[in-house]
């Protein structure tokens, strides 16, 4: 690992990807914004499981808190860019 927090930093990233991807359906569907708040419940429940599955997997380290956190900020951010293209979209029509 490059620091002691780069675990973090793909924890966030991936629970980004994910949300982002997640946000991506939402506007498709027409589902954007009435149901923005699955991003970060979903990346928090997601976050909570990959944490106890974790617990069982040998050579790993589960229920940390850091970790958890991470994976609800990552998909918390990811509201951000969703909600941009949403505002790009909107202005084009």
């Amino acid at each position: 690992m490059p620091f002691d927090w780069f675990d973090k930093l793909e924890h966030a990233g991936f629970f980004f990807l994910g949300s982002s991807l997640m946000g991506a359906w939402l506007l498709a569907t027409g589902r954007w914004p009435r149901k923005w708040w699955l991003l970060p419940s979903l990346a928090a429940v997601v976050g909570l499981f990959d944490e106890a599955h974790q617990l069982m997997t040998p050579g790993r380290s589960g229920m940390d808190a850091g970790d958890w956190l991470a994976d609800v900020l990552g998909g918390t951010l990811a509201l951000i860019p969703v909600a941009v293209v949403a505002w790009r979209l909107r202005q084009r029509s």
